[in-house]
């Protein structure tokens, strides 16, 4: 009886339309600063996503580096910077929680982008 079940679903399987919906994987790289101990604020170091495979869907891109405070005054301090056709929006920032948000646009099928100038409050955080 499982050899026919299998049969059939084998034979069903095979005269079903192959389209398969897919999003964008994408490999992530941090290049860490080192801090120096005196300033009250330091920029991070940049986060680069490469896309390896797929295409995006339209989501963001949260980088969260709470337990630290942003203290960006402005979300156009905050460089983006794609290649390819990964597309963005505009970039928010969550200054309280630490989250920086990049709307990621859908439709690229390969590319990089590359976010710089996140400014963080060092100052009492006991982080080494």
């Amino acid at each position: 009886m499982f050899f026919r079940f299998a049969l059939f679903l084998l034979s069903f399987l095979m005269f079903v339309p192959q389209q398969l919906s897919a999003q964008g994987v994408f490999n992530v790289y941090g290049f860490p600063k080192a801090a120096i101990a005196t300033g009250q604020t330091e920029v991070l170091g940049s986060v680069l996503l490469a896309m390896s495979n797929g295409s995006t869907l339209a989501d963001k891109l949260v980088i969260d580096v709470s337990p630290l405070q942003i203290t960006n005054t402005n979300a156009t301090d905050i460089r983006v910077t794609v290649t390819g056709s990964v597309s963005v929006g505009a970039v928010t920032i969550d200054a309280a929680a630490g989250h920086v948000s990049v709307p990621v646009n859908a439709g690229a099928t390969g590319g990089s982008l590359r976010v710089d100038g996140i400014r963080v409050a060092l100052a009492g955080s006991n982080l080494s």
